[in-house]
């Protein structure tokens, strides 16, 4: 579903502009697993795979690039009636 080497140029580009960190939206692209799996993409193939994840944090790492996760909570309750 995503394009890994786009993902990973970005991380480039912005450690090249100066930046310290990033901060990604994970949405419901998250590959959650067990009791949580409702919750996201995974049962429908449209989330990250694990190893997509770990890849995207190892990237960050080796670019010394700190990953700060955005993970919709509260401001978004109103989709847990559904």
């Amino acid at each position: 579903m995503y394009i890994m080497h786009l993902i990973i140029q970005v991380f480039g580009f912005v450690k090249n502009k100066g930046a310290s960190g990033l901060l990604i939206e994970w949405e419901d692209t998250f590959p959650y697993t067990n009791e949580l799996v409702d919750i996201g993409s995974s049962r429908n193939g449209s989330a990250y795979t694990a190893s997509e994840v770990a890849e995207i944090l190892k990237s960050a790492k080796l670019r010394n690039l700190m990953v700060i996760p955005l993970i919709q909570t509260f401001g978004h309750l109103e989709v847990s009636n559904c």
